[in-house]
């Protein structure tokens, strides 16, 4: 994929220093087509942190998505996969459509590389689908067609260029298998229908990181303010991108 026209984008879109937006859906609307595998592999190619694509970077949450987007550093890419799929189609729009216009308005700026999969093209508003970068259609297992999106402003509705077939394997990365059982397991919750147990338990997750953050952050900042480290050795010392840090530090 490294000649092809939306590997061109992407490196495009770096040099600009802006964000990437990426809409995955499928022929039949159908599951096991490969949506999450294709969308896995994209973001672990388009993540330029020093962490990579970790867990914490993909969610089925459109809530955790929004808040991921403006938390992460920039260079991170970041998946919505089947975002709601279980809940009520009204519920599932609501929720994702204005995930998408929340992150899309500020994606000019925040210079973060997005995936989405729908489970569902009924999901995704029609005018927004106008608003990504790029719509990837999924036609089997492992084969793709690439669009452009755009939108004809005379005749009021968005436009879809197809640009190129993509092709992609089973995943072999064992961190990227890591990312896709989480994602199963979640969606597995929600098909036993545990989702009440989920929420609850993604509440604590959420506020559990939170604290881990502000407490890192926290301790960033007083050795940053109190010692003679340096921002580039404190980030070889955590784990983060020197850019991380500063911004930590300026916070």
């Amino acid at each position: 994929m490294s000649d092809s026209w939306l590997q061109q984008l992407y490196e495009k879109r770096v040099r600009q220093d802006r964000s990437l937006s990426i809409l995955i859906t499928d022929d039949a609307n159908e599951r096991g087509a490969g949506k999450s595998t294709l969308a896995l592999k994209l973001a672990e190619r388009f993540d330029r942190t020093d962490e990579g694509l970790v867990p914490e970077k993909a969610t089925l949450s459109a809530d955790r998505f929004r808040a991921a987007y403006s938390e992460l550093p920039k260079g991170s890419s970041i998946i919505l996969d089947e975002a709601e799929a279980e809940l009520s189609k009204y519920r599932a729009s609501s929720n994702t459509n204005k995930a998408i216009r929340d992150v899309i308005s500020q994606g000019r700026i925040l210079e973060k590389y997005i995936v989405f999969t729908a489970p569902a093209s009924g999901v995704i508003d029609t005018d927004l689908k106008s608003l990504f970068d790029v719509w990837v259609l999924v036609k089997r297992r492992g084969k793709a067609l690439v669009h452009e999106c755009d939108y004809n402003p005379y005749g009021q509705h968005p436009l879809f260029r197809k640009k190129e077939s993509i092709g992609w394997s089973d995943l072999e990365s064992e961190r990227l298998k890591e990312v896709y059982d989480g994602l199963s397991e979640v969606k597995e919750r929600r098909l036993d229908g545990d989702e009440e147990a989920y929420e609850e338990a993604e509440h604590r997750s959420d506020l559990r990181e939170q604290v881990e953050t502000d407490v890192r952050n926290g301790l960033i900042r007083d050795i940053y303010g109190y010692d003679k480290m340096s921002q580039k050795e404190i980030a070889e010392a955590v784990g983060l991108s020197r850019s991380r840090v500063a911004d930590i530090v300026a916070e």
